[in-house]
């Protein structure tokens, strides 16, 4: 028999004992006399309870911590929906050059701060192990092309040659997670680029087969700074660069490398550096993607319905809370041909969808009196199938599956773009033409 006991002694003080019992038997098997042991374990004790106390701390501080980058998220969003959206409703204006070079320079700010906010919410969203990795077929040479255009101007701005290698024995189709190989590229080739003032960036992509096991190779080399020997392993530390004046001179968090080492390991690859100072850098990414055989695909496929005019004439219910960001959707859709009602609030809402009928209903979250996901429930309840959109600015993990549990049928991320906000709808429309 073995048990824990606190006792006392004779100055009062508590401590913690661990006895033993072991009978001793006679000859006839028969308990002739017990051996008891008592061990002191009052540090072991002392240290259990200290680390029962570190385990609630910790996860107290997680708590506050996903609290904070929640509210964090909700709060910058809804300003930084109003700035995109009103710089994407100016370039639709007649502008003189001053004027677009104005605007382009406060889309291009607006977009410096988005990815910074994405930057930190992806990051915690890794290291709290909630991201999921999907394994579908996708076209590599799709992927990695339409990452190389969306800096090809940049490239031609700063006069960098940007190329873009892929091997023969690179299958036309894998199976992975394409999206986060997308955030992997643009990660680097963002760095690659940022780096970089003269000379070219080359994104070459192979596939290796080792052992039974296929992976499918990254290499993104540029001919920029170079980082030091001993600063390498610092790169892909969180809010970390190379030198202590880099993000004075280049700007960035420093999370990008670590967001892409996180991503590589989620995974099953791995990333790796070759670099030497003012020399270049080529980032290795080594990730376990499979071939597959594509089905053909059919020579003629059904053009898409262009959203404009499937959704003139549609009547839509804009429930939003800031003005701002009223007057942004407001404008999105009208340019679309859609009649526009507003509601302030989910039990405003609920009023207006209850006594009129209406094509769509665009459903912000977080709102006085009735959030997003009670109006939603409380509409369904009713037998209401108009279809809801949330334009939310909740970015977190479960977030989708959390409108579409209350009676959602999508879910958006603001900032909202105008042609993805439509396009959403098109999709949503029962009579195409």
């Amino acid at each position: 028999v073995i048990y824990e006991a606190r006792n006392y002694g004779k100055n009062g003080r508590s401590f913690w004992v661990l006895t033993t019992l072991s009978p001793i038997l006679d000859e006839h098997g028969e308990i002739e006399k017990i051996v008891t042991i008592d061990s002191d374990i009052s540090d072991r004790k002392k240290a259990e309870k200290q680390l029962v106390k570190a385990k609630r701390k910790a996860e107290r501080l997680a708590k506050i911590n996903e609290q904070f980058l929640a509210n964090m998220s909700h709060e910058i969003r809804p300003p930084m929906n109003a700035i995109l959206g009103m710089a994407q409703l100016l370039a639709k204006t007649k502008l003189d050059d001053t004027q677009q070079k104005y605007l382009r320079s406060i889309e291009f700010a607006s977009d410096n701060l988005l990815n910074i906010i994405n930057d930190v919410l992806d990051l915690s969203k890794l290291e709290a192990g909630e991201v999921v990795y999907d394994a579908v077929p996708f076209e590599v040479e799709e992927v990695l092309g339409a990452a190389v255009e969306m800096f090809r101007a940049k490239c031609d701005d700063k006069g960098l040659e940007l190329k873009l290698q892929l091997d023969n024995d690179l299958p036309k189709v894998l199976v992975g997670d394409s999206t986060k190989l997308n955030q992997v590229v643009l990660n680097l080739m963002s760095n690659a680029i940022k780096f970089t003032e003269a000379g070219s960036v080359c994104i070459k992509a192979g596939f290796i087969k080792d052992d039974g096991e296929s992976w499918l190779s990254i290499d993104v080399a540029d001919t920029g700074i170079g980082i030091p020997e001993n600063k390498q392993e610092a790169v892909f530390a969180s809010f970390q660069q190379a030198e202590n004046d880099t993000t004075r001179k280049f700007g960035g968090t420093g999370l990008g490398l670590t967001i892409v080492k996180k991503i590589c390991e989620g995974l099953g690859g791995s990333i790796s550096l070759s670099s030497a100072k003012g020399k270049g850098s080529t980032f290795s990414v080594r990730l376990p993607f499979q071939s597959f055989e594509a089905p053909t695909k059919e020579e003629k496929q059904t053009p898409k319905s262009d959203p404009k005019k499937v959704l003139k004439g549609k009547k839509c219910l804009l429930v939003e809370d800031n003005e701002l960001n009223q007057m942004v959707a407001s404008e999105f859709l009208k340019s679309a041909g859609v009649q526009v009602s507003l509601a302030k609030d989910g039990l405003e809402a609920v009023n207006m969808a209850s006594a009129e009928v209406f094509d769509y209903i665009l459903m912000d979250i977080q709102m006085p009196n009735l959030d997003g996901y009670g109006a939603a429930k409380r509409l369904r309840k009713t037998g209401l199938a108009t279809p809801i959109i949330a334009m939310t600015a909740h970015a977190f993990n479960g977030e989708r599956e959390k409108c579409l549990k209350a009676g959602m049928n999508d879910y958006l991320t603001k900032p909202v773009k105008q042609d993805v906000l439509l396009s959403k709808l098109s999709e949503l429309t029962d009579d195409r033409h």
